[in-house]
């Protein structure tokens, strides 16, 4: 909590606290961003097995 509730970023010589998301490039959002995927995709696929619907999935 702590990671993501303290980002400070620094834009043309002044110091800004983002108050929402987590900050670009730090190891822990990326952990965090990809535990939600994880979950997230889950959840879909359980839906669509339940379903019989069809699902493409295209990066």
């Amino acid at each position: 909590r702590f990671v993501v509730q303290y980002n400070y970023f620094c834009y043309n010589g002044q110091y800004y606290h983002q108050v929402r998301g987590g900050a670009i490039g730090s190891p822990l959002t990326l952990i965090i961003a990809n535990c939600y995927m994880f979950f997230f995709e889950q959840d879909i696929g359980e839906q669509i097995e339940n379903t019989n619907a069809l699902y493409f999935k295209l990066y």
